[in-house]
């Protein structure tokens, strides 16, 4: 999903720097809700599944604040290049980076999956592991089971001073 919006991306940014007509802008601009669109599930999905279940709500607020910085930074940061050198080489080191950053991401996932293997994530109790309970849920090794939603996390710690 992560690699469908940055091909999106990366199409729309480019054709930005070929649009000489800005009528012919609305033509591009519905990749952006593409982008946008499956940017939010794909990275949503990817923290739910790499954040333990004790850990969920903490793991979102962390990519809503790391989304955030990436706002700011890029906002300001293509702001200057624009400034400086333009809006299409604003426009194209913009996709080239998110080009790039394709590239390290589809190998870092085909690395990962090649080391778990597709049986399921194992850090939260995934693969040959679990077993049904007879009721469409999991039930892991030790009485827990899965899929339950807030039952199936541990309780909060209370931590000193909070």
């Amino acid at each position: 999903m992560l690699l469908v919006a940055m091909a999106a991306y990366v199409t729309r940014v480019a054709a930005y720097t070929l649009i000489t007509d800005p009528r012919y802008v609305l033509l591009v601009e519905p990749l952006h809700g593409i982008t946008y669109t499956l940017t939010q599930l794909a990275t949503v999905a990817e923290m739910t599944a790499l954040a333990p279940p004790h850990l969920q709500a903490t793991s979102q607020s962390y990519l809503a604040v790391a989304r955030t910085v990436g706002t700011i930074v890029g906002t300001v940061g293509g702001s200057q290049v624009m400034q400086r050198a333009g809006p299409a080489v604003a426009y194209t080191s913009a996709g080239g980076l998110v080009a790039l950053t394709a590239v390290a991401y589809a190998a870092a996932a085909a690395t990962f999956e090649r080391r778990v293997g597709g049986g399921g994530d194992p850090r939260r109790g995934g693969g040959a592991a679990e077993e049904a309970d007879g009721g469409g849920r999991t039930r892991r090794p030790g009485g827990t089971r899965g899929g339950g939603g807030a039952a199936s996390s541990p309780p909060p710690v209370a931590c000193a001073g909070w």
